[in-house]
């Protein structure tokens, strides 16, 4: 689900700004868009995904998601830094709801900067260990994003409720 609030984009905005200042360099993930990762998935009918994912989509209903403060993940020698979402029951559900159980998310967050080299993280971590961050948004729709190269690019919105 792509996040659309405005103060939460600035915030984000100086969130990724600080970071790239801080490690010196343009970052891996410094310019992709703020999302929360409901899932990955291929087909080549993608078509028939969307219109599986509006179906199930249409029976939920909008809800607040919750962040605060950052946190980290590790894998091996590189960082991810990350907006803890609070209430993520409320996110996995959606998970359950649109894939299966099998897929829900364990860790539903905003990555800030991700896949940071060790060395890079030290330099910025202690800048966001300190930053004490709550806000909330209304997250009404789902965002589908398609793999195109390198990047990931907006394909198509889906609305909650529609039915």
């Amino acid at each position: 689900m792509k996040i659309d609030t405005h103060t939460f984009s600035e915030n984000m905005a100086y969130f990724k700004k600080d970071t790239e200042r801080l490690v010196g360099y343009t970052y891996e993930s410094r310019h992709s868009l703020a999302h929360i990762t409901l899932g990955y998935t291929t087909t080549d009918n993608p078509t028939q995904l969307i219109w599986s994912i509006a179906s199930r989509a249409s029976d939920l209903s909008p809800f607040t998601v919750y962040l605060k403060d950052c946190s980290t993940f590790h894998h091996g020698l590189t960082r991810t830094i990350f907006l803890d979402v609070v209430n993520k029951p409320a996110v996995t559900s959606i998970t359950e709801n649109i894939f299966g159980p099998s897929h829900a998310i364990n860790n539903p967050n905003l990555t800030i900067a991700r896949n940071l080299p060790y060395d890079d993280f030290l330099k910025v971590w202690p800048y966001f260990e300190n930053v004490h961050y709550s806000q909330h948004f209304t997250c009404e729709n789902i965002t589908v994003l398609q793999r195109i190269g390198n990047r990931w690019m907006y394909y198509e919105s889906i609305p909650f409720g529609v039915n």
